[in-house]
């Protein structure tokens, strides 16, 4: 014991002429002098993480800093609105953060690495988004000029038939321009709340990941109270009505089983930091996290999500391994003892159904949802194929994947439901390679915070809790499309920023003067969010295939344009254009066979196709139609077509 009251007590002095030190050089260096200077003494703690973290607080430019209350208020924002699911509340939640930052980084040192890939990555989704006339389309490929040839003709030819839509205007390079706009906008914003996170002090960070798993047992003790006490049904916390589908929305989320991931990414922090806690000694600190940790594992049972459920397991076995790594032994036995305790409690809450769906897990291939799955995942190659070097646009595998499918199990799918096989077919080789370029950036950085944490110091705590939550977040997007969602985006992107090393590269000269000027990136990404404020209502509208099929007018036609591979689009025209009659019943017409062949395997389509060629006449064509409706679905009943070609 009096052992350990001298090291305190030396420590703690050391600290303070740390701190001696440090005004001393400052003011004899002047006010103008723009780095700390290390004042070497013989008992302190210079030269490690810690001393080094106390001279870079100590310093003017890190006294304040607003990212954590920022950050925690946009999260809790995001999740009060439905998870960001409309347009608006990404571009309001990304311009407060960009904002933010900029105002952080002037005195700071930045992550250039970061911020040049970013850079890179977002100039090349914002050509695939600049409209063009036709005629430079055709630099775009031959395939996309075909379809915006064909899109702008027959905008043409219903509005010399009195149809009263507009001709066609300029097409862009991706094939859902909308989607694109909206993807950019959630990239902007979560790369620049990974950023700002990472401006942080460690102790800050720590802060920042307790208050994350405090909100995320938060939305565990709603999710619980939805499942077992007063279901919401269709409605987003019990107010906001969403339409119906599945698997249905819990709390915030749309989609359960994204609410599922967003609780499983949380587990793993609050483990870790609970674990960190017991260490230290901080027994109630402790007991709350590993309370939190195991509510929100019940939680996820209680969902029957196995993604979520696969992709817990692989964080805790990631946490598990930087322990043994960092030689944390005590730890990593205590994290096995919880884990299989956490493994019990989701276990014990999901039940039988959730039993039955992991046994799934053994024969992957005999389980028709999965076999779905795999069909889209082989789509996805197929797009790839059609579109190698850019991809199809950020977010259009909804527009295209109709044409390019070879089954009739689903009218429609919105999402490939693994992020990794729809960035290959909406980016191309192209946003891959860029896309793979930050992924680099960002854990060379991540890496150095790793390496300048004292494995036995609390500074190791938050890039070891992050690198756990974002494993789970990795593992989960091979089975769902959670990192679209906003909520889920953003917070991933903030474990992120909080696993982030210092900037400096050792001495920091070079950084240091990038410092003093505004971020290129949080520029850039306030000036694209502020250009697509006027555009938040269409991004909203002309993304969605059900939104698209109740059009009206102007709207209508410029869905010809920003998606010119919808077959919901060229429906719509052809409606328009029958509701318009004479001339254009022709155009009409041939609006529905350009739908059918943009969808041939859809028999709901080909069924509504024969009833309108019937009712125009077209004899031969409605049983051509009827044909394909009892090749996709032999036992649909179909209307009877009199003899003869009418």
């Amino acid at each position: 014991m009096k052992h350990r009251l001298g090291f305190l007590l030396r420590t703690r002095l050391a600290d303070c002429l740390n701190l001696i030190g440090c005004c001393r050089s400052r003011l004899r260096s002047g006010p103008s002098s723009g780095r700390t200077r290390r004042v070497p003494i013989g008992v302190g703690t210079y030269g490690t993480a810690a001393g080094a973290q106390i001279q870079r607080i100590s310093h003017p430019r890190f006294r304040t800093n607003p990212a954590a209350p920022v950050l925690l208020g946009v999260i809790v924002f995001l999740a009060a609105t439905g998870g960001g699911i409309y347009p608006w509340t990404v571009l309001l939640a990304g311009g407060l953060v960009t904002l933010t930052y900029l105002a952080v980084s002037r005195r700071r040192p930045r992550h250039t690495g970061i911020e040049t890939a970013f850079l890179a990555l977002l100039l090349f989704l914002l050509l695939t988004v600049l409209p063009l006339p036709l005629p430079l389309t055709r630099l775009t490929g031959g395939l996309r000029y075909a379809q915006n040839l064909r899109a702008a003709d027959a905008l043409r030819r219903a509005a010399d038939a009195g149809a009263g839509l507009p001709e066609a205007g300029w097409f862009a390079m991706t094939r859902n321009r909308a989607g694109s706009l909206r993807v950019i906008a959630l990239l902007a914003g979560a790369v620049l709340t990974g950023l700002l996170a990472g401006t942080l002090a460690p102790r800050h960070r720590r802060g920042l990941l307790r208050c994350l798993w405090l909100f995320g047992a938060i939305l565990a003790a709603a999710g619980y109270v939805a499942l077992r006490v007063r279901p919401q049904g269709n409605t987003l916390w019990w107010t906001v009505p969403v339409p119906a589908g599945l698997p249905g929305p819990l709390v915030c989320f749309v989609n359960r089983n994204h609410y599922a991931g967003y609780l499983a990414m949380l587990v793993p922090l609050a483990l870790a930091t609970g674990v960190a806690d017991l260490s230290r000694r901080r027994i109630l600190f402790g007991l709350a996290g590993l309370a939190a940790a195991a509510g929100m594992a019940a939680v996820v049972g209680l969902t029957h999500s196995r993604g979520a459920a696969v992709g817990l397991a692989g964080g805790l076995a990631a946490l598990f391994l930087v322990y043994i790594v960092r030689r944390r032994f005590v730890p990593a036995v205590l994290l096995l003892a919880l884990g299989a305790a956490l493994a019990a409690a989701a276990l014990h809450a999901g039940g039988d159904t959730l039993a039955a769906r992991l046994r799934t897990l053994r024969a992957p291939l005999a389980n028709g949802h999965f076999d779905e799955r795999i069909d889209a995942w082989r789509t996805c190659l197929r797009i790839w194929r059609a579109y190698p070097a850019a991809g199809c646009g950020a977010n259009a595998f909804r527009m295209v994947y109709p044409l390019h499918r070879h089954s009739s199990r689903r009218e429609y799918m919105v999402f490939a439901e693994n992020e990794y096989a729809q960035l290959l077919a909406e980016g191309g080789l192209a946003g891959v390679a860029l896309a793979a370029a930050l992924a680099a950036a960002w854990l060379r950085a991540a890496r150095r915070g790793g390496r300048a944490a004292h494995p036995r110091l609390d500074d190791a705590m938050a890039p070891t809790a992050a690198a756990a939550g974002l494993t789970v977040a990795a593992v989960h997007a091979a089975f769902d499309f959670a990192p679209h969602v906003p909520l889920y985006g953003f917070t991933a992107a903030a474990l992120a920023g909080a696993a982030l090393g210092p900037a400096e590269d050792g001495t920091g000269s070079r950084l240091d003067r990038t410092a003093r000027g505004l971020a290129p990136a949080g520029l850039a990404a306030a000036l694209v969010l502020l250009l697509l404020a006027p555009l938040a209502r269409r991004m909203r509208t002309l993304d969605s295939p059900g939104a698209i099929a109740g059009l009206e007018g102007r709207t209508a036609a410029a869905a010809m344009t920003w998606v010119p591979t919808s077959w919901q689009a060229w429906y719509r025209l052809g409606q328009l254009c029958d509701r318009a009659g004479g001339p254009a019943d022709r155009v009409a017409r041939q609006a529905y066979t350009v739908a059918g062949e943009l969808d041939p395997n859809n028999y709901k389509l080909w069924l509504a196709i024969g009833k309108l060629r019937l009712r125009h006449g077209d004899r031969a064509g409605a049983r051509e139609a009827f044909a394909r409706v009892k090749k996709l679905r032999y036992w649909v009943t179909v209307p009877e077509v009199p003899i003869g070609d009418g």
